[in-house]
């Protein structure tokens, strides 16, 4: 199970019986930190994908928690991302964008 934790700047993950196993992020606004994490999705690889309210960005981690990449939405910015969901089939990632009022895809990056 994976966790959003909006107000200490986290993910937090669950094993299958509900043990806290580990945070991915913190606060802070460089790669691979978080500022207010509103949703998530998990690809076939098992990455997760973090939509991260406080910088309007969606980041990439891996199963273990470390950063491998962010989603790249220039021309198409975001501004507060919350949910998220992944689309197995074309590799993309749909963003519901609250501060634009729509949804927005966007093309995995890994």
């Amino acid at each position: 199970m994976i966790v959003s934790d909006f107000h200490n700047h986290c993910v937090k993950i669950f094993d299958s019986q509900g043990q806290f196993q580990f945070c991915i992020g913190c606060a802070g606004s460089e790669a691979g930190r978080l500022n207010a994490p509103t949703g998530v999705a998990v690809d076939l690889q098992d990455n997760i994908m973090v939509a991260d309210w406080g910088s309007s960005s969606i980041q990439v981690f891996n199963s273990e928690g470390s950063f491998l990449a962010s989603v790249n939405t220039a021309g198409d910015q975001l501004y507060g991302p919350q949910g998220l969901a992944y689309c197995a089939k074309a590799n993309q990632l749909v963003v519901v964008d609250t501060g634009n009022h729509c949804f927005k895809v966007y093309k995995c990056p890994v």
